[in-house]
């Protein structure tokens, strides 16, 4: 059975600026799908076993929820306000803006598959497999975990990518450059100046014996690869 929502728009059942919503299927993991037109989108942790969405001022969110999966999007092409989301720290999460502050991520535990158009992605101690992508604007990350088989990718177009991984993991690295630097505090070699397919940098390499594929790229803007604990 489906539930939907309506916040912050007078009409249906379920009316609200702030709503609870159970994940009716605790036998799954759950999964959070938020999109954004215009405004940005913060999702934190409680110690509950629901999903607390609240909007802003502004007008126009649909919240659905069917079984372990909660989505929510906005109604109409009108103004839409800020979203701020709360989840059980072990939640999934489809995360997409386009016009607004970007987004924002803190404590949560899963796959993260995060995208903003214009605005900052900016994802904070948190664990397990992360795809995260920023069109116009800086993506930063830091990982305390990192699952150990999965493929992970950091990206931006006009933006510095900035991510923390945990000393001890275990991956293959493709790093990729155009117009801006790459510094790395695990140790993969040296960049090398490439012509085709495209001109830029490019540095691969094994860290910790290897393990999957983590890539990161960057048009214009410079790329580091941070190891957690160092300065």
């Amino acid at each position: 059975m489906r539930w939907i929502w309506i916040l912050g728009l007078v009409c249906g059942v379920g009316w609200a600026e702030r709503i609870s919503v159970p994940f009716r299927d605790p036998s799954r993991p759950g999964l959070v799908k938020a999109s954004a037109l215009n405004g940005s989108i913060t999702v934190q942790t409680h110690a509950g076993k629901e999903v607390l969405v609240e909007v802003g001022a502004a007008k126009g969110w649909a919240v659905e929820e069917e079984g372990s999966s909660v989505r929510i999007s906005p109604v109409g092409q009108g103004k839409n306000s800020d979203l701020q989301i709360w989840v059980p720290e072990r939640t999934s999460l489809n995360l997409r803006s386009v016009n607004g502050r970007g987004i924002f991520v803190e404590n949560v535990e899963g796959d993260l598959d995060v995208e903003s158009v214009n605005g900052s992605v900016n994802l904070n101690n948190v664990s397990g497999t992360v795809v995260a992508h920023a069109l116009n604007g800086k993506l930063t990350v830091r990982l305390k975990q990192v699952s150990r088989d999965k493929p992970m990718s950091f990206s931006t177009l006009n933006g510095t990518v900035d991510v923390t991984l945990p000393p001890d993991v275990a991956a293959n690295f493709q790093v990729r450059n155009v117009w801006g630097e790459i510094r790395s505090d695990f140790a993969i070699g040296t960049a090398v100046e490439t012509k085709q397919p495209r001109p830029g940098k490019m540095l691969t390499g094994r860290v910790n014996g290897g393990g999957p594929e983590i890539s990161f790229r960057s048009m214009n803007g410079s790329i580091y690869i941070r190891k957690a604990g160092v300065r």
